[in-house]
Protein backbone atom coordinates (compact mmCIF):
# COMPACT_ATOMS: atom_id res chain seq x y z
CA UNK A 1 0.00 0.00 0.00
CA UNK A 2 1.44 3.24 -1.35
CA UNK A 3 1.71 6.52 1.60
CA UNK A 4 -0.36 8.62 -0.55
CA UNK A 5 -3.22 6.13 -0.96
CA UNK A 6 -2.93 5.97 2.77
CA UNK A 7 -2.61 9.65 3.14
CA UNK A 8 -5.95 10.22 0.87
CA UNK A 9 -7.96 7.49 3.23
CA UNK A 10 -7.22 9.10 6.64
CA UNK A 11 -10.08 11.25 6.87
CA UNK A 12 -12.62 8.47 5.93
CA UNK A 13 -11.36 6.31 7.86
CA UNK A 14 -11.20 8.83 10.92
CA UNK A 15 -14.70 9.38 9.69
CA UNK A 16 -16.16 5.76 9.73
CA UNK A 17 -14.58 5.33 13.27
CA UNK A 18 -16.41 8.44 14.45
CA UNK A 19 -19.62 7.67 13.36
CA UNK A 20 -18.94 3.92 14.89
CA UNK A 21 -18.26 5.59 18.46
CA UNK A 22 -21.06 7.82 18.03
CA UNK A 23 -23.67 5.20 16.91
CA UNK A 24 -23.03 3.07 20.17
CA UNK A 25 -23.33 5.83 22.17
CA UNK A 26 -19.07 5.77 23.53
CA UNK A 27 -18.95 9.50 24.17
CA UNK A 28 -20.96 10.58 27.66
CA UNK A 29 -22.05 13.68 27.86
CA UNK A 30 -21.85 15.92 31.10
CA UNK A 31 -25.85 15.41 31.11
CA UNK A 32 -25.62 12.25 30.70
CA UNK A 33 -23.38 11.92 33.60
CA UNK A 34 -25.26 14.34 35.77
CA UNK A 35 -28.47 11.71 35.26
CA UNK A 36 -26.29 8.92 36.11
CA UNK A 37 -24.92 10.65 39.14
CA UNK A 38 -28.85 11.33 40.61
CA UNK A 39 -29.77 8.21 39.37
CA UNK A 40 -27.51 6.30 41.70
CA UNK A 41 -27.30 8.48 44.72
CA UNK A 42 -30.83 7.95 44.58
CA UNK A 43 -30.79 4.17 44.83
CA UNK A 44 -28.02 4.81 47.83
CA UNK A 45 -30.49 6.52 49.81
CA UNK A 46 -33.17 4.21 49.46
CA UNK A 47 -31.08 1.30 50.15
CA UNK A 48 -28.65 2.85 52.86
CA UNK A 49 -29.18 4.65 56.28
CA UNK A 50 -27.02 7.26 56.87
CA UNK A 51 -24.67 7.64 60.35
CA UNK A 52 -27.39 9.67 61.95
CA UNK A 53 -29.91 7.04 61.30
CA UNK A 54 -27.65 4.24 62.80
CA UNK A 55 -26.74 6.12 65.63
CA UNK A 56 -30.23 7.15 66.94
CA UNK A 57 -31.56 3.78 66.20
CA UNK A 58 -28.39 2.55 68.35
CA UNK A 59 -29.36 4.66 71.27
CA UNK A 60 -32.90 3.63 71.02
CA UNK A 61 -31.87 0.46 71.31
CA UNK A 62 -29.86 1.08 74.37
CA UNK A 63 -32.59 2.41 76.06
CA UNK A 64 -34.99 -0.27 75.77
CA UNK A 65 -32.33 -2.45 76.71
CA UNK A 66 -32.42 -0.97 79.82
CA UNK A 67 -36.00 -1.00 80.43
CA UNK A 68 -35.95 -4.16 80.04
CA UNK A 69 -33.30 -4.29 82.35
CA UNK A 70 -34.73 -2.75 85.15
CA UNK A 71 -38.72 -4.54 84.76
CA UNK A 72 -36.02 -8.08 84.65
CA UNK A 73 -34.79 -6.61 88.04
CA UNK A 74 -38.30 -5.61 89.22
CA UNK A 75 -39.54 -9.36 88.21
CA UNK A 76 -36.58 -10.84 90.14
CA UNK A 77 -36.18 -8.85 93.29
CA UNK A 78 -40.33 -9.26 93.40
CA UNK A 79 -40.46 -12.82 93.31
CA UNK A 80 -38.45 -13.05 96.57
Amino acid sequence: MDFEKLKEGTPYIILVVFAFLMQYNLFVTPKDLTESEHRLLTQIDAKYATKQDTSFLREQFSDMKTKIDKIYDKMIGGAK
